[in-house]
């Protein structure tokens, strides 16, 4: 067993970035998969056909990160520069 304490939660919050969007409706998820980077697909059954990978059950699609607006990361990049 492995103790985790409030520094430890601490810690590990401020890696989280400030742009992930919650996944509403994580109570009734019960399986998630990915296939492609920053995407993610869940659904409220499993399915163990092809080890989950398949659209059985309609998985919904979720992408936990906003998207970036590409002008003000370039700005961001360039006031550091």
């Amino acid at each position: 067993m492995h103790f985790i304490t409030d520094e430890d939660i601490n810690i590990w919050s401020m890696e989280i970035p400030d742009n992930v969007l919650p996944l509403p409706g994580t109570i009734k998820v019960h399986q998630m998969f990915t296939e492609e980077k920053g995407v993610l697909k869940y659904r409220d059954l499993s399915c163990f056909c092809r080890r989950g990978f398949c659209s059985c059950m309609d998985p919904k699609e979720y992408r936990p990160l906003k998207p970036v607006d590409k002008n003000q990361a370039l700005m961001n990049v360039n006031q550091i520069l």
